[in-house]
């Protein structure tokens, strides 16, 4: 309650003409926190699932035939972001990264780009992997897990089998370097179909995220 009243003192000096709404999020496993945020009149909005497989078993998948994959040189990071961002755009709950965020995120334990795998049509960045190994999760969790997250792809490429020859490449690099299971989370409403291309590369459900609304 003293959450919402602040967050409504902060809104009165922001715009009135688009949708304004409390938003919060929760597991399906704290059944108790759901019934809360129920009887506060919020409501579920968006389901998100995380999920992993372990590194044995790594299915073939190849890129077409004008695509090609090379190592991350410094120079090309900051356009590997920007192709990322665009493929996003039409992703549920977007909204354009400042350049703060650019500096923080290279800035953070999850920039990785030796692990990323990314696609290229000549000098055009179609598709990309951000991988990356979290070390303090592995040993909080005493695991050997490897992130094939930040999964993209150019819209007029989509479909033609990019993404799934680059998360089996980002397999066989997190294997390499020790991992023995990749995991990823994803949005079950994604619009190209994320969540089946994961499952028939042999990604399981571990647990589900709600995001929750109610009108301001």
């Amino acid at each position: 309650g003293w959450c919402e009243n602040h967050l409504r003192t902060i809104a009165r000096d922001h715009p009135q003409d688009s949708r304004r709404f409390f938003q919060t999020d929760n597991t399906d496993v704290n059944k108790k926190f759901t019934e809360l945020l129920d009887k506060l009149g919020y409501k579920p909005e968006r389901y998100f699932i995380e999920m992993s497989r372990p590194l044995e078993n790594i299915p073939e998948a190849k890129l077409p035939a004008s695509i090609e994959v090379r190592p991350v040189k410094n120079h090309d990071v900051r356009r590997i972001w920007d192709a990322s961002v665009e493929a996003f755009r039409d992703h549920w709950g977007f909204s354009m990264p400042k350049e703060e965020d650019y500096i923080s995120y290279k800035g953070s334990k999850y920039f990785q780009p030796d692990l990323w795998q990314v696609a290229w049509k000549g000098d055009e960045v179609i598709g990309s992997v951000m991988n990356y190994i979290d070390e303090d999760y592995n040993q909080k969790f005493n695991c050997k897990r490897g992130w094939t997250e930040e999964i993209t792809t150019h819209r007029e490429w989509r479909r033609r089998g990019i993404a799934r020859a680059l998360i089996v490449r980002s397999m066989h690099k997190h294997k390499a370097r020790g991992m023995t299971e990749v995991a990823l989370g994803v949005d079950t409403n994604n619009p190209s179909g994320a969540l089946k291309l994961y499952q028939s590369l042999g990604y399981k459900k571990e647990k589900t995220s709600i995001v929750f609304r109610k009108p301001l």
